[in-house]
């Protein structure tokens, strides 16, 4: 009777190595089938960077806002979305301004906005681009 559940304990044993041996090699080959269908190239990320024309900043007169977008080196000129956030120092959530950017070339979008009151604002260009969304945040001096 020992004899018989001895052998029934290496039967399993045996069984439970193949087992765990089969576990392993299937584990390691899909890893391996993954990792090469996966891109080792990095990704270079989006960069937005804010601009305002003309540079100094004064209440009652339209400036443009810009949103220059590259990714390295290269111009970004299908971005799928560039928003512009904007409001003024103290403002709540509710009273943000949202404006689509307009893409003008070179990488640049851009809205023409008036300050009504000198002071500071922010401005977020909501940027999707390349699978990557960006949203930098600006801050803008506003003078009389």
């Amino acid at each position: 009777m020992k004899r018989r559940g001895l052998a029934l304990a290496k039967g399993y044993l045996v069984m439970g190595a193949v087992l765990a041996f089969l576990f392993l090699v299937t584990a390691c080959s899909s890893g391996q089938n993954e990792h090469h269908q996966m891109s080792l190239q990095p990704t270079v990320p989006v960069e937005v960077e804010v601009l305002t024309e003309p540079e100094t900043l004064k209440a009652g007169t339209p400036v443009q806002i810009m949103a220059k977008v590259t990714q390295g080196e290269e111009l970004v000129d299908d971005a799928d979305r560039v928003e512009f956030e904007l409001w003024r120092d103290g403002q709540s959530d509710d009273e943000h301004q949202h404006m689509n950017g307009e893409h003008q070339g070179e990488g640049i979008y851009a809205i023409t906005y008036t300050f009504e009151e000198a002071g500071t604002y922010y401005v977020i260009p909501h940027t999707d681009a390349r699978g990557m969304h960006i949203m930098p945040t600006a801050t803008l001096n506003v003078g009389e």
